[in-house]
């Protein structure tokens, strides 16, 4: 009963987390997992944190050869 609990306990985390996870594709073509944009109090707030991860994924610094 101890492990059932357990078992389920963890599938409705892994449930949670995997629901709240966003896939982003940046505009250079690269994906990154982050979070809703839902999450963000407003629209515009949401449009700054993708404008700033479009800026870090498409940079020379995090292309890796």
């Amino acid at each position: 009963m101890k492990k059932l609990l357990i078992v389920l306990v963890c599938s409705i985390c892994c449930i949670s987390a995997a629901r709240a996870s966003y896939l982003y594709v940046s505009s250079c073509g690269e994906v990154a997992v982050t979070v809703d944009p839902s999450s963000f109090e407003s629209e515009e707030e949401a449009q700054e944190f993708y404008a700033e991860l479009d800026e870090i994924l498409c940079s020379e610094v995090h292309k890796v050869e």
